[in-house]
C-alpha cells in the first residue's frame, strides 16, 4: 500500500523521538495492513460463511506443494537479475540500516521482518483467500481475474519488473488457490521472494558500499 494511506505516520512523527520514529512508522505500516486484511474478514466470514468452508484458504486439504517450489527455482535467477537495477534497489531492501539512528538498528532490523513476513500472510489472506475462494460461490474460476487486476494494481510504483511479474505470479497463484482451496503454497512462495528480495537488495546495497 502506498505510506499516504497510513495516517498514524504523521502523528508518531510529531510525539517519538527522531531515532525510533523509523522503526516504529515501518512496523506499524506493516500492523496496519495485517488489521486491514484480517479482522474486516474474519468478521464477514464468521457471520456469512463460516458455515460453508474454512476460514478462506487456511485449509491444507488439496495442496501440492511441488508447483510453489519451481516457481520459487524459477524465481531465483529473475530475483538475482533483478538486485543488480536500480530501480530495485531503490526499492529494497525495505529497511534501511542507516536511517535507523536508534543505536539497535539490527535487532529493529529482525523485529521489522517478522511484521514484513506477516504483512504477506495477510495478502495472501485477502487475494488468494477471500477474492477467490469468497467471491467462488458466486463467478467461479471468474473471480481470478478481478483479484489478478487488483492484485497488479496494488504494485504501481514498485519496479517495472515486480509489477509486470504480479500478473502472471497473481494468476498462477490464483488459479491454484483457486482448485487447491488453499493459500498455504502461496503464502510460501509469496514470503520465500520477498525474502529473497531483502536478501539479494541487501548484499547488493552492502557489495557497494565496499567498492565506493
Amino acid at each position: 500500500m502506498n505510506e499516504t494511506f497510513y495516517w498514524q505516520n504523521p502523528y508518531f512523527q510529531e510525539v517519538l523521538a527522531p531515532e525510533i520514529y523509523y522503526f516504529i512508522r515501518k512496523i506499524s505500516n506493516n500492523i496496519v495492513s495485517i488489521f486491514i486484511f484480517f479482522i474486516p474478514l474474519i468478521i464477514y466470514w464468521r457471520l456469512f460463511d463460516s458455515k460453508h468452508q474454512p476460514l478462506y484458504g487456511f485449509s491444507a486439504g488439496k495442496i501440492d506443494l511441488k508447483p510453489y517450489f519451481m516457481m520459487m527455482l524459477i524465481m531465483l535467477p529473475l530475483i538475482s537479475w533483478a538486485s543488480f537495477q536500480d530501480d530495485f534497489l531503490r526499492m529494497y531492501p525495505t529497511y534501511r540500516l542507516d536511517q535507523d539512528t536508534s543505536g539497535h538498528e539490527v535487532l529493529h532490523f529482525w523485529v521489522y521482518e517478522i511484521f514484513y513476513g506477516m504483512d504477506f500472510v495477510g495478502v495472501e489472506f485477502f487475494f488468494r483467500g477471500f477474492m477467490i475462494l469468497a467471491l467462488a460461490k458466486y463467478l467461479g474460476a471468474g473471480a481470478i481475474m478481478p483479484m489478478v487486476c487488483i492484485y497488479a494494481y496494488m504494485h504501481f510504483g514498485k519496479p517495472m519488473g515486480e509489477t509486470i511479474g504480479s500478473i502472471f505470479g497473481g494468476s498462477i497463484l490464483g488459479v491454484l488457490a483457486f482448485y487447491s482451496r488453499s493459500i498455504y503454497g502461496g503464502i510460501i512462495i509469496h514470503l520465500g521472494v520477498a525474502y529473497l528480495m531483502e536478501l539479494t537488495a541487501f548484499l547488493q546495497t552492502y557489495l557497494r558500499g565496499l567498492n565506493s
